[in-house]
């Protein structure tokens, strides 16, 4: 069975029919966006100057054909378009930006509680088989 996806984007928010079901999701909240600085900048400069926002939430510098990654917490699209065009657009040395929509968030594995869990069942587990060498059957 084909289904058929249609994305309709416009302005910041995102329209998504799939197979006849709709789903409208408002960008409203997180702005993901990366950030590509001009040439001789200084990237901590800008990094300077963006986490002056009281919207800025999280940045990562990162490899590759962008140079930074921003979280910034936007109340709707006139914030996002505001913050945009009067602050991160006016920050000297900001070439280019790119704006990525966040249509769910995935919550990492708690790694230490895991390795903690594992080295409890694997001490019970000793613990067992210790108690059974001691008083055979």
């Amino acid at each position: 069975m084909k289904r058929i996806i249609h994305a309709l984007v416009g302005g910041f928010g995102l329209a998504l029919a799939l197979a006849g079901a709709s789903f409208a999701e408002d960008p409203s909240g997180d702005w993901l966006g990366a950030i590509t600085v001009g040439p001789g900048v200084e990237l901590s400069e800008i990094i300077r100057a963006i986490r002056e926002l009281p919207e800025a939430e999280h940045m990562s510098v990162v490899t590759g054909s962008l140079d930074l990654l921003v979280r910034l917490r936007v109340r709707d699209h006139a914030h996002l378009r505001e913050l945009l065009l009067t602050k991160i657009f006016q920050i000297s040395g900001v070439q280019r930006t790119e704006t990525f929509l966040s249509l769910a968030d995935v919550e990492p594995d708690n790694f230490a509680a895991a390795v903690l869990e594992q080295m409890t069942q694997r001490r019970a587990g000793l613990r067992e088989a210790d108690r059974g060498r001691q008083h055979p059957i």
